[in-house]
């Protein structure tokens, strides 16, 4: 029960978060909505920016575990170099797509409060081992080894990956008043975006 109502809490403040940001976001607020009292979210967390801290590892943390159970099964399965690297990609972007909420908070960490995203980066590689630059450097090296992939150097092209795969989310209101989207047929544009983003990836990166 205890570690479900500081999950809750930690959920509860992801959303106002992301909402209001860090600053104008009160732990009153963060009670009201968690529905429990201010003093049970100040014995978990002794202030807002532990509560900050706290949610954007737990964002991390989810992303990056995903990748990796998934990932895991791939390798077991010897999956090629391209399904690898596709998996990755597909992976970071419906994480993003499945929860809008972390794209907002999590470019306010690095925004504004960069020394928490670092600390936040730093935790995860301690305790799992896994990084994300790491891991797509490795299978992107092995497919050039393989002569699957061109020369290309892989940091620039994780950054354009995660630049392709957040800009929506980052620019959803305006891609809205651009392509005049409905909730009605944003989830078909979602997939559509998805897809696009892996052809522009395979056929640039993958030797022909």
């Amino acid at each position: 029960m205890m570690k479900d109502t500081k999950q809750k809490i930690i959920f509860t403040a992801i959303k106002i978060f992301a909402s209001k940001g860090l600053h104008g976001t009160r732990m009153e607020e963060i009670a009201k909505h968690a529905k429990v009292n201010k003093a049970m979210v100040y014995y978990y967390f002794a202030s807002k920016d532990k509560l900050f801290r706290e949610a954007v590892l737990q964002i991390l943390m989810k992303i990056f575990e995903g990748i990796l159970v998934e990932l895991a099964e791939y390798e077991h399965q010897n999956t090629n170099e391209i399904m690898k690297v596709e998996h990755l990609v597909r992976k970071h972007f419906r994480v993003f797509s499945e929860n809008p909420d972390y794209c907002k908070l999590l470019l306010e960490a690095v925004a504004t409060e960069s020394d928490v995203f670092q600390d936040a980066m730093d935790s995860i590689k301690k305790n799992t081992g896994l990084f994300l630059p790491d891991l797509f450097n490795r299978f992107f090296s092995e497919g050039v080894k393989k002569n699957v992939f061109r020369k290309i150097n892989p940091q620039q092209v994780l950054i354009s990956v995660m630049g392709m795969n957040l800009i929506y989310f980052i620019e959803r209101p305006i891609a809205k008043i651009w392509f005049q989207k409905q909730k009605s047929n944003e989830s078909k544009f979602i997939k559509e975006r998805e897809e696009s983003i892996i052809d522009l990836l395979l056929y640039g990166i993958v030797k022909r």
